[in-house]
């Protein structure tokens, strides 16, 4: 799995402001910018943590719906070398034994 993060960083007056849009709840404002990425990298540690134990779950989407998200973008001639018999010759498909008559 991959986890985007953006940051952003601003200094000011008062020191240095870091926020991430996809943690809204976490915006730090420190005079130091090694106390702001300290906070920051606790904050990102947590969100990634989270991120994790979320996706152990199931999605509760049908079988038939994920795989259509992983063939909508293939065109009709590579969807044409899919094999249609895969549910009953699954086994060849997956571990290369000679094929059911």
């Amino acid at each position: 799995m991959s986890e985007k993060v953006n940051i952003v960083i601003e200094k000011n007056e008062s020191g240095y402001l870091i926020s991430c849009p996809e943690l809204e709840e976490y915006q730090f404002q420190d005079n130091s910018l090694d106390s702001a990425f300290a906070r920051l990298q606790e904050a990102i540690t947590i969100y990634m943590k989270k991120a994790d134990a979320s996706n152990n779950h199931t999605t509760g989407e049908s079988i038939l719906k994920i795989v259509e998200s992983f063939t909508n973008d293939m065109t009709d001639e590579e969807l044409s070398q899919l094999p249609t018999d895969a549910a009953e010759q699954h086994d060849h498909y997956l571990y290369g034994t000679p094929k059911k008559a």
